[in-house]
């Protein structure tokens, strides 16, 4: 006779603590996520590895909580393809739950949920530049900030 009673007694705390548990990045980010890509000069062929086909200018929705390789191919640049990894980044949303009643659980369940880490990068393909002037560019790049940590300690002690 009280069975239904304790069912919904051992149940009470759940049903309680439900709304202090809300995360808000879950309820905002949705599933996929919309990034532009664009090419110098306009008119490359882009495709990615989930299977989607464009031409540069084109807005592309990417799935939320995966890597997505994004390839561009320009017909004026025949046997150069361009390839970037395009990677989820934690959606700035999960910072709301600071203010929500969520807090900390709220963040800690945004963390943990794959469709809250969003495409927030968009992607330009140059083809006026070489790939191996590309190249020289980044481990330039790469040089010059391995110094500047090299001179301020290396490391935060």
């Amino acid at each position: 006779m009280f069975a239904p009673f304790q069912r919904l007694l051992a149940a009470a705390p759940c049903l309680v603590l439900a709304p202090f548990m809300g995360s808000c990045a879950s309820m905002m980010c949705g599933t996929e996520s919309a990034i532009t890509v664009t090419s110098t000069p306009p008119g490359a062929k882009v495709t990615t590895s989930t299977g989607l086909e464009a031409e540069a200018p084109c807005t592309l929705s990417l799935p939320n909580g995966a890597e997505v390789a994004i390839t561009a191919e320009h017909k004026e640049h025949p046997g150069d393809v361009r390839t970037v990894q395009s990677v989820p980044d934690l959606s700035r949303w999960y910072v709301g739950n600071l203010v929500m009643i969520g807090g900390a659980a709220g963040m800690v369940s945004d963390m943990a949920n794959p469709t809250n880490y969003v495409h927030k990068h968009d992607v330009h393909f140059d083809f006026s530049v070489p790939v191996d002037e590309l190249v020289r560019r980044e481990r330039a790049k790469a040089e010059k900030a391995r110094q500047r940590r090299a001179s301020s300690g290396g490391t935060l002690r």
